[in-house]
């Protein structure tokens, strides 16, 4: 009888320490519980934190990209606006340029740009006063005072006809320097023409470097401006 109160009483002590196992590791199933609940609220603040830092570095990125952008419309306004300086640089200095020029030219008598021409078939003379700009084919307005006494001529001289011939230097290939010199011979009967000379008393021609009145390949400076001139001939006294 003893003996079996024994074993009762030990089977009973190893019940109570099996429950309070079980009570202990019910406990530390709860603490795990909690502890991942926590670990899972941190894991989440984690990834929070590193969706706001991304979502950050993309709008620092658009910021950097926006700010290379105007950074770049800046640099092509800068650009363009030293080309307009120098644009204008330019133009106030062709300005001035016209503006010397033209002061040169206003103060000349009217015996320096008078304009004779014997009444003969063939009758040629250089007129030395007709201006263009290099490789143009405008005449600048300081030509205006020796058109004006071909106008002149023409009108007191009603019947003739004229030719109107350019000439060029020899600087550049021939059919340029035709090319160019036609034209511009051209611009003075469209001068002539619109001053009221009639058409049909003017032609043009362009001989370009065909016809120099100076070869000096010394002197090539003095030889090109001598060649490069207008000439006016008279092709018909009636």
């Amino acid at each position: 009888m003893n003996k079996l109160e024994n074993e009762k009483t030990v089977l009973q002590n190893e019940k109570n320490q099996l429950e309070l196992n079980n009570q202990q590791l019910q406990n530390n199933s709860n603490d795990l519980k909690t502890q991942n609940k926590t670990l899972a609220e941190q894991k989440k603040q984690l990834d929070d934190q590193i969706l706001a830092m991304e979502n950050e570095k993309k709008r620092i990125e658009q910021d950097k990209w926006e700010l290379e952008q105007e950074k770049k419309m800046l640099e092509f306004q800068k650009n363009k606006q030293q080309k307009d300086i120098e644009q204008l640089q330019k133009e106030i200095a062709d300005l001035n340029n016209k503006k010397i020029e033209a002061n040169k030219y206003s103060n000349k008598t009217a015996e320096e740009i008078e304009f004779n021409l014997p009444l003969k078939v063939g009758a040629t003379t250089n007129v030395k006063n007709i201006f263009f700009a290099a490789n143009s084919f405008v005449m600048k307005p300081t030509s205006d005072p020796q058109m004006e006494k071909i106008v002149s001529f023409l009108k007191q001289n009603n019947t003739i006809k004229i030719e109107i011939g350019g000439h060029t230097n020899g600087l550049c290939d021939e059919d340029y320097c035709k090319m160019l010199s036609e034209k511009r011979a051209k611009s003075v009967v469209d001068y002539l023409i619109m001053r009221g000379i009639s058409a049909n008393r003017l032609t043009y021609a362009g001989y370009g470097k065909t016809k120099p009145i100076v070869v000096d390949v010394n002197n090539m400076p003095t030889a090109s401006e001598l060649n490069q001139r207008v000439e006016v001939k008279i092709t018909s006294l009636e």
